[in-house]
């Protein structure tokens, strides 16, 4: 599978550890020029954050970091779509870990099947789905909306993102995380073959925290439940769908 790195370019460390790691294990990969969400986002895409949405149910606007994260991943998507192929998509500050290399080769036959593979580890409940060979299992994830920092994707999955990112209302790790928004199930594999350890900072930060008014808070929290419900719907369904084991 084609390997993608979004990185900055001025993130010159971040950079400099992940190519490091995949050169060693003799692997291509491709640096994808991250979207800079403090300077603006591509005329294309400008249009597609929803504030409004965003201050009523969330409280807040996306801020810059988030835009420019939620772009580049965007962007990656149309790319595997154009590609036709699955793909593998790493956040520069992300670590391969050992049997990476081995792992893509299988995960790359799952895509006939699954549109999403998580390939770090994620907080909460699993469930073994399958057996994928002695060391390696695929799970489903409960929840998934803790970090991007590695994934691979086929086109039928990067088509389910675009299609249910007409409006971007989330980070983009909260939407792959709300697997009812593009019924995209979020599986993984375990032990996970990629670690996100957020050691080396950060180069999209947030906007400063802003003062939360009664009537957001409310509106806000009311939401929050209401997606708690559709996600503990959509998990009932998919453990039937997928007949995990528990």
């Amino acid at each position: 599978m084609d390997i993608f790195i979004i990185s900055l370019p001025e993130a010159s460390e971040r950079r400099e550890r992940i190519t490091n790691i995949l050169n060693d294990v003799e692997l291509k990969y491709e640096i994808f020029e991250a979207i800079n969400g403090h300077k603006g986002l591509p005329a294309e895409l400008v249009n597609l954050p929803d504030d409004n949405f965003r201050k009523v149910f969330k409280s807040r606007p996306l801020s810059n970091g988030e835009r420019g994260c939620y772009a580049s991943h965007y962007l990656l998507w149309k790319k595997c779509v154009e590609l036709n192929k699955p793909i593998v998509i790493l956040e520069d500050d992300a670590i391969p870990l050992e049997g990476f290399k081995e792992a893509l080769q299988e995960i790359e036959m799952l895509h006939e099947k699954y549109g999403y593979i998580r390939l770090e580890a994620q907080f909460g409940n699993h469930s073994l789905v399958e057996s994928i060979n002695d060391s390696l299992d695929l799970v489903y994830w409960n929840c998934n909306d803790m970090r991007t920092g590695g994934y691979s994707i086929s086109p039928e999955g990067a088509k389910a993102f675009l299609a249910a990112s007409a409006r971007w209302c989330y980070s983009v790790d909260y939407f792959i995380g709300s697997s009812y928004l593009h019924k995209v199930p979020a599986l993984g594999v375990l032990p996970p073959v990629v670690s996100s350890p957020n050691d080396l900072g950060t180069y999209i930060q947030l906007n400063a925290k802003t003062k939360v008014g009664l009537l957001y808070k409310i509106t806000r929290e009311s939401y929050r439940f209401y997606r708690f419900c559709r996600m503990a719907l959509w998990n009932v369904k998919s453990r039937k769908r997928f007949r995990v084991v528990r």
